[in-house]
């Protein structure tokens, strides 16, 4: 197609000059050829109802996002909306976050990743539970059972000789 014949800077103003929706319209393979032209650069310059429009437009075939660069997909998505990302559905998000490789998810912002598990449907620990803080204690047979240690094993724990033994595992 004529997309896919583009270099970087034709597409990028292609691009630029499109409103979200007319990108939304255009087929897939249409849009991932811009994509793929582009750089990370040229994405993150767009607004994010185009990096949206982009988006909503590959996710006719979500497997077209596997073949274009982690740094493009990234751009892609820390352009848009983090509301937007819930609208593409689990099989383009899986397909972004797939594509992205480690260093790009750790970037994600923390709106942007709680949209990403809630849309592929592995938010198990809570939306926006950013630290361990946040999340919801569970009582299991550690917190409810009364574990002690035999006196045995105290009176053992409590020599000299145990002190050594270990002791002397550690220098």
């Amino acid at each position: 197609t004529i997309a896919q014949s583009l270099d970087g800077a034709a597409a990028g103003e292609l691009v630029g000059a499109l409103t979200g929706d007319n990108l939304e319209s255009l087929s897939s393979d249409q849009v991932a050829g811009m994509a793929n032209a582009m750089d990370a650069g040229q994405i993150s310059d767009l607004t994010a109802d185009q990096a949206n429009g982009m988006a909503t437009a590959i996710a006719g075939d979500p497997s077209q996002v596997i073949d274009m660069e982690p740094e493009t997909v990234a751009a892609m998505v820390f352009t848009m909306e983090a509301s937007d990302l819930g609208v593409l559905g689990s099989g383009m998000v899986g397909s972004m976050v797939a594509s992205m490789g480690a260093d790009e998810i750790e970037g994600m912002s923390d709106e942007h990743l709680a949209e990403a598990l809630e849309t592929v449907g592995a938010d198990y620990i809570g939306s926006g539970s950013s630290g361990f803080a946040d999340i919801d204690a569970v009582d299991t047979f550690m917190s409810e059972a009364n574990v002690e240690a035999p006196d045995s094993l105290t009176e053992v724990m409590d020599s000299e000789g145990a002190a050594s033994l270990f002791g002397s595992m550690f220098n």
